[in-house]
């Protein structure tokens, strides 16, 4: 009897006998991606530097090695003030690595641990970026110019190895969980969102925030797609009104009448002040009117009125009410604060009118030129934030709304991610190419500054003998930090920012045109 024959397409491959068995490929990217970031960081840890002041501690960073120093002692004495017992989870972990290797804590052993610490993190980043980029089902393109915005700029290639000692490195890891876990979007994710919150309580302020907005409006339940529903646009012009009002309100109190500034910065510009204070209300106006368009108001009110909503408003309060009692149990509320709520907004309105377009320039300086990309494709990245839900786009357009007066862009750092994310989930309806990838990347690259060093002979003897950070050679480290950014230092890099922007308006322009030819249905009026 002759056997059937069978075709080869309908014949299944069988593994060869003593074969192993195959697992599933992993994305090379998910590899790729977090090995870039940790080979840079042993790159930079061979040939670059490490701030020149305190023995590499710095300013703030002197405050988190000396709770590595003394983290036992202050645990139990409750000595630490508000302020740093909410930004101690970075020095508690070096403190126990340095414990468990039975390393004594000495300033360059501290520092060196701070270094490796951060390195990790970051790589964990990586793979953060790489899963979430995997969940949100990128193009090739947008993956990579999405690590590019989030990795290759100031922020991340040099200050993160530059200084050390900060809680900088470890509030963008929290973020890139909460966002994570968001997209994820399963029970498992939603208790897990409350652990970042948890841990982000006592890393980086906001953090917290930021985590509890994202556990109150799940992806799911806060409307898959915004762009579907029906707004009031008049509620969103007068809600833009209202948001403009009040921030003129508190500039004029903050910084006319209370005359608040941040410790050592210069006097208020008078040339320009009250330019720099018209502009900063048209950018708040500007920008919140899209969002304010764009929220859907009747379906968020019948989510609040739901009984998930209850059940994860308690559960939030009450981890928050857990939290507040167990800092205060830590800290001693009497101590002096290095920084108040007040000081904090009266300085950052009087740095951003005191000349004009600072936040811009020192957010670009600080996290790269890919916030240009979201600034000139603002209504691409508004949609983008809307299609990821209610929750991710209150985070964009509260950040947003702060990056109008924020000149300390590194307050910002765990909210940036968030209008990355934004501006390239709204590049998803064009096709990016090659060569715009590769001109953003560049660009990114110069803004890092891994080309220049900020330290200099006698910087430690400078700095404590009163050297002005306002002038050369201090202010070379001081012009990426926009309060003490001095005068020429603003308008160089500003000249630099708005030449960027040119070249990126000239690569962008046809995604200009092709959004034209969109239905209207798909563009954000």
């Amino acid at each position: 009897m002759s056997k059937k024959p069978t075709s080869a397409s309908t014949q299944k491959k069988r593994p060869a006998k003593g074969s192993s068995r195959t697992f599933p490929r992993i994305p090379y990217y998910l590899v790729i991606m977090p090995l870039i970031i940790m080979i840079w960081g042993f790159i930079y840890m061979r040939t670059g530097e490490i701030i020149g002041v305190d023995g590499g501690c710095g300013w703030d960073g002197s405050a988190y090695a000396d709770i590595v120093f003394k983290f036992d002692q202050y645990m139990a004495d409750a000595s630490l003030d508000s302020y740093r017992i909410q930004r101690i989870v970075p020095s508690a972990i070096v403190h126990y690595i340095l414990k468990s290797q039975n390393i004594l804590p000495y300033r360059e052993n501290t520092v060196y641990y701070f270094y490796v610490y951060n390195l990790w993190i970051l790589t964990a980043c990586g793979l953060l970026w790489a899963l979430i980029a995997t969940r949100l089902r990128l193009s090739v393109m947008l993956r990579w110019l999405g690590f590019v915005g989030l990795f290759v700029n100031f922020a991340v290639m040099k200050y993160s190895f530059y200084y050390p000692p900060l809680t900088d490195q470890t509030a963008v890891f929290l973020c890139l969980c909460a966002i994570y876990c968001y997209l994820l979007d399963s029970s498992v994710a939603h208790a897990a969102q409350l652990l970042v919150a948890a841990v982000g309580f006592f890393t980086w302020p906001t953090a917290f925030y930021v985590s509890m907005v994202l556990f109150l409006f799940p992806r799911k339940q806060s409307t898959t797609d915004l762009l579907a529903t029906e707004t009031n646009k008049t509620l969103g012009f007068v809600l833009t009104a209202v948001i403009t009002l009040f921030a003129a309100v508190a500039m004029w109190y903050l910084s006319f009448v209370k005359q608040l500034q941040f410790p050592g910065t210069d006097a208020l510009f008078q040339p320009t002040i009250y330019l720099g204070a018209t502009l900063v209300l048209a950018y708040i106006a500007a920008s919140m009117l899209p969002f304010a368009r764009t929220f859907p108001y009747v379906q968020i009110l019948r989510f609040f009125t739901t009984r998930q909503f209850a059940l994860r408003f308690v559960c939030g309060a009450v981890v928050a009410i857990a939290l507040w009692f167990f800092k205060q149990s830590l800290c001693n509320p009497a101590a002096p604060l290095p920084m108040t709520t007040e000081l904090f907004f009266g300085g950052s309105f009087s740095a951003a009118i005191g000349k004009p377009l600072l936040p811009l320039v020192a957010n670009v300086v600080y996290f790269g030129p890919i916030l240009l990309v979201a600034a000139l494709l603002y209504k691409d990245t508004v949609r983008g934030a809307a299609e990821l839900g209610v929750g991710f786009m209150l985070i964009v357009a509260g950040t947003v709304l702060l990056s109008s007066i924020m000149t300390e862009s590194r307050q910002l750092i765990n909210l940036y991610p968030f209008v990355v994310i934004a501006c390239i989930k709204g590049l998803e309806r064009v096709r990016v190419n090659t060569l715009t990838v590769w001109i953003i990347a560049t660009l990114s690259l110069v803004s890092t500054k891994i080309w220049m060093p900020l330290n200099f002979p006698g910087m430690q003897e400078y700095v404590y003998g009163g050297g002005s950070r306002f002038t050369f050679p201090l202010q070379k480290y001081f012009m990426n930090q926009g309060p003490y950014m001095s005068l020429e230092s603003y308008i160089y890099q500003g000249i630099a920012v708005a030449l960027a922007a040119l070249v990126l308006a000239g690569i962008l322009y046809r995604y200009w045109r092709e959004q034209k030819t969109l239905p209207k249905a798909t563009q954000i009026s």
